[in-house]
């Protein structure tokens, strides 16, 4: 008896950390500003950001989100105007 009461708790337990593995991350926002400097794109800036982020795996993934995030500020704009400050979309995992 004593055995299967101790197998039941060890997968009930198992099974908690299975349900638990298997949620997404969740990720905190630290929003950070940068002001854009002569010479800057928007590969160069996030570059310099993206050890900052747990978000994202790739330099692609993370470019392509600062700059969707900072779309509305360049609607008719070709190049990044310098003095521009860019909202840099910091996420952090949270434990």
């Amino acid at each position: 008896m004593l055995n299967k009461i101790i197998f039941i708790a060890v997968l009930v337990w198992l099974a908690s950390e299975l349900v638990s593995w298997a949620k997404p991350p969740k990720y905190e926002l630290q929003p950070t500003w940068h002001t854009v400097r002569a010479g800057e794109t928007f590969w160069s800036i996030s570059a310099d950001y993206f050890d900052e982020q747990d978000r994202f795996q790739s330099m692609n993934e993370w470019t392509y989100w600062v700059r969707k995030v900072n779309a509305e500020k360049m609607l008719g704009k070709k190049f990044l105007p310098i003095g521009m400050v860019l909202d840099i979309p910091i996420e952090k995992r949270v434990k």
